[in-house]
């Protein structure tokens, strides 16, 4: 999180409770417009995302 806040990342957090346990999610909001949900495996991994991006990277070329 210190990572995040010394990139100029707006960090917030919310005491234990506030909110009930169908909101506890992982997400990003930008420029007031866009957003994005990390949906995680028990382990807490952002599964479904990295299988996609990592089968997008092997067969995408790249270019300079």
């Amino acid at each position: 999180m210190e990572r995040q806040r010394e990139a100029g990342v707006r960090v917030g957090l919310l005491p234990l409770g506030v909110v009930g346990a169908q909101l506890h999610v992982n997400l990003t909001l930008w420029d007031g417009s866009s957003c994005w949900e990390a949906r995680m495996t028990a382990h807490g991994e952002i599964d479904r995302l990295t299988r996609v991006f990592d089968l997008c990277a092997s067969a995408a070329t790249l270019r300079d």
